[in-house]
């Protein structure tokens, strides 16, 4: 992120790198508060951005100088540091150098507005769209309850009955649908014809058109084209693979009591085991997480 969003480039106007004549890359800071933490709702205004801004600056990632070996190529260049004090959201920060945008995440982490946030989209991508509010309450009360422990949260959310008895309508992106299907089929295949496929069905890894990630939405992944791409691939597979299991059996392993009948059905109808297969792999119960 901090290359992609050009804080490496990002020099404070007033640090020992341009004494004066740098300028600060406001890219990262406001990508943080509108998507990860704050929401584009969640009260911040262009100042407070521009504040947030500042304080990151010095954070780069090994392109002015080598980055220490310790820091999986991360690290703190204080020569690009714009110094002195930074006001966010109300709070003034005096911390010097790397603390600094340090205590300003910790601080954002605990804004209610990045709790309601963050636990809205994290139950948005396995429960859909619409959420309960007992829901988003439950996660929120877990996220003060223990200052953002996000595995706890993620506990609530699997605690919750909904978890289990929601209707399943997040259609699964290409990545976890091929993952799936592998898991499914026992398959093992080479790393490069799965990028590839990955590229066909849109979602070439590291490609994703925003900071935002790849669409969560119910309705992201049913364009016609994503579909006839996900047929074909399921199809080409199910040819390819060698001494198939039974796909009626495959299907009740895999999905157990949520097979549906019509599911039950087709599969059992297929005209062969490799077109059962296929049958299987675009079913509802397999395209949809």
């Amino acid at each position: 992120m901090l290359r992609y969003l050009d804080n490496n480039a990002s020099v404070g106007r007033n640090s020992p790198r341009r004494r004066g004549r740098g300028t600060v890359n406001e890219n990262l800071a406001r990508e943080i508060m509108e998507l990860h933490t704050l929401g584009v709702d969640g009260g911040y205004t262009q100042a407070d951005v521009t504040a947030f801004a500042a304080a990151l600056s010095g954070w780069t990632a090994g392109v002015w100088a080598p980055a220490p070996s310790d820091t999986l190529g991360t690290f703190f260049a204080a020569e690009q540091h714009d110094p002195g004090p930074k006001r966010v959201l109300g709070q003034t920060y005096v911390q010097d150098g790397p603390d600094q945008a340090v205590a300003v995440l910790r601080d954002l982490a605990r804004h209610p507005s990045t709790i309601h946030h963050v636990s809205r989209r994290l139950a948005a991508h396995f429960l859909g769209d619409d959420l309960p509010p007992a829901v988003l309450s439950d996660l929120e009360e877990t996220w003060r309850r223990t200052d953002g422990d996000l595995r706890a949260v993620t506990e609530a959310l699997l605690r919750r009955p909904e978890s289990t008895t929601m209707a399943v309508v997040k259609r699964r992106p290409p990545m976890e649908f091929i993952m799936a299907a592998c898991r499914v089929l026992g398959h093992a295949a080479p790393a490069g014809p799965l990028l590839r496929d990955l590229g066909a069905m849109g979602q070439s890894v590291f490609s994703a058109n925003s900071p935002k990630g790849w669409p969560e939405e119910n309705n992201a992944w049913v364009a016609p084209d994503g579909i006839r791409t996900r047929l074909d691939w399921s199809m080409n597979v199910a040819a390819r693979m060698q001494d198939l299991a039974d796909p009626r059996t495959l299907a009740e392993q895999a999905f157990g009591s949520v097979l549906t009948e019509p599911t039950r059905q087709a599969i059992a109808r297929a005209e062969s085991p490799k077109r059962g297969i296929a049958i299987l792999l675009m079913s509802s119960e397999m395209q949809r997480r």
